[in-house]
């Protein structure tokens, strides 16, 4: 038996595809949290601390469930039974001139009116006012920055991992050791289907170094016959790069 068409345990056809695809999916949310975190360092260099105050509380009425809402101004003491989440309108003073904006973040109990707040103002633009907090300067960057780097990482990590094992599968012939095994046995190619079916393959199970590794031979959908023994090529640097060679019948 020879199975030269495939030297190394049974892998899809495109070993770049998975860390192709997480890369992809993780590259634009990691590139906009790069321009993010771009955007709040720049903005922090060029402003400068002030303290605001909280002159107005918006607060949600209607149907939340229903996607019904409306920001309403509220006046206290706030009846917390009618409302359901609270915004504060904040008012600062920059150049001379009066600036009021709404805050992101938002309460689940009203904030009390008059309360100081620390804000960050742009030294170019007044209108460009941000409160100085976690919440709603660093927020957006760590959450683009959470869910794409696992992504990046683990894409960099796989595509790393495929290209070693395309360089240990052309280093084969001239490095690879031989081994005979007997012990064999059939099962199911999962990367191949058809109609729903798979079909199977002699799978040679064999130790180096006390470790068991598996080499699989060509697919068949008929049940091929198993021989009494085969010949495994495997690389000393990775022993899962393997192939089976020829049988004993």
């Amino acid at each position: 038996m020879a199975d030269n068409s495939n030297p190394m345990n049974k892998q899809p056809s495109s070993p770049y595809l998975i860390p192709l695809i997480f890369l992809a999916l993780s590259t634009p949310f990691f590139v906009a949290a790069m321009g993010v975190t771009y955007s709040v360092v720049s903005f922090i260099r060029d402003s400068e601390k002030v303290d605001g105050r909280i002159a107005q509380i918006l607060a949600t009425t209607g149907d939340l469930r229903l996607g019904k809402r409306e920001l309403t101004p509220v006046e206290e003491p706030v009846d917390i039974d009618r409302y359901g989440e609270y915004y504060p309108m904040i008012e600062y003073s920059c150049g001379g001139q009066l600036g009021k904006f709404r805050q992101n973040e938002k309460f689940n109990y009203p904030p009390e009116i008059g309360a100081v707040v620390p804000l960050r103002i742009s030294r170019s633009d007044c209108a460009d006012a941000r409160v100085d907090n976690f919440m709603d300067l660093w927020f957006l960057p760590a959450l683009l920055f959470a869910v794409s780097s696992p992504l990046v990482l683990i894409g960099v990590f796989l595509l790393r991992s495929s290209i070693r094992k395309k360089r240990l599968i052309s280093e084969l012939p001239d490095l690879g050791r031989r081994i005979e095994c007997s012990n064999l046995r059939l099962e199911i190619d999962p990367y191949t289907t058809e109609n729903g079916k798979n079909p199977q393959q002699i799978t040679a199970r064999f130790d180096v170094d006390g470790l068991e590794y598996r080499a699989h031979g060509a697919s068949s959908w008929e049940p091929p016959p198993l021989p009494k023994s085969v010949t495994i090529l495997y690389h000393p640097d990775d022993p899962d790069v393997c192939m089976i060679l020829d049988a004993e019948s």
